[in-house]
């Protein structure tokens, strides 16, 4: 079973406070300054497509994402700038190329094993002529070892469901990730059902250096670096970062 399966029934509701808005028109902001021409996106990971229906104003998006539940979701989104399409973030081919290849929400860190990365990096190498640009983010390795996952408690609700999720983290310091027990708690409002379930995502931090040999080994160099939203130099306080590839 895929990694959201059951998760992606209740996943935006789980997410309804992020600003995802505000996450595209940062998004565009970067595009517009890296590629002025811009007009075909691939985004690698897509989830229920919220991104890809924002920057859909602006640019052809091609959109995948390996969970079927998810790409089912976000058709709910699409409009005839944005196709949808089922697809392994490592292996998927479009048989196109694309001014822009983006990866958001730490789709990187879901990608485990050293194959794993190489094949992610691979994929939007092979989608960009000499000169376009990746863009992703992820967990930043030294705020993962310096600040440690903690357990979390989030409640949220709609006029149907009040949904507990509680999120409990393992770290496996030597294998650079940490495995997150999800426990989900639904109520239905109506008919006072309990239903529970559990899902364990496991995520991989990054370190720079690791980023510049994925990007050698792939035939990109890094431009930028920085924390998501807010420009910051990277810190043992950064735990969101992101990377700006060039295709060479």
């Amino acid at each position: 079973m895929c990694e959201f399966d059951k998760y992606s029934e209740y996943y935006d509701l789980i997410y309804k406070d992020k600003d995802y808005k505000k996450e595209s028109d940062y998004i565009k902001t970067i595009i517009d300054k890296y590629s002025v021409n811009c007009t075909k996106i691939l985004e690698l990971g897509c989830g229920t497509g919220k991104h890809a229906s924002y920057l859909s104003n602006y640019y052809k998006i091609y959109a995948i994402d390996g969970s079927k539940s998810m790409i089912n979701k976000a058709l709910k989104n699409s409009n005839s700038n944005i196709k949808f399409e089922f697809g392994d973030v490592r292996l998927f081919r479009l048989n196109k190329k694309v001014d822009f290849v983006i990866s958001l929400f730490h789709v990187a860190s879901y990608q485990i094993a050293e194959d794993d990365l190489l094949q992610y990096f691979n994929t939007a190498r092979i989608h960009l002529n000499k000169g376009g640009f990746f863009i992703f983010d992820c967990w930043h390795g030294p705020a993962v070892i310096s600040q440690k996952p903690e357990k979390r408690l989030k409640k949220v609700e709609n006029e149907s469901i009040l949904l507990t999720r509680e999120a409990i983290p393992s770290m496996k310091i030597n294998e650079d990730k940490v495995e997150v027990l999800y426990d989900i708690n639904v109520i239905n409002k109506d008919s006072n059902e309990n239903y529970q379930f559990n899902e364990k995502h496991t995520l991989r931090y990054l370190f720079p250096p690791k980023v510049e040999l994925l990007a050698k080994l792939n035939n990109f160099r890094i431009i930028k670096s920085g924390e998501w939203l807010t420009d910051k130099f990277l810190s043992n306080g950064t735990w969101s970062v992101y990377y700006i590839l060039e295709a060479l």
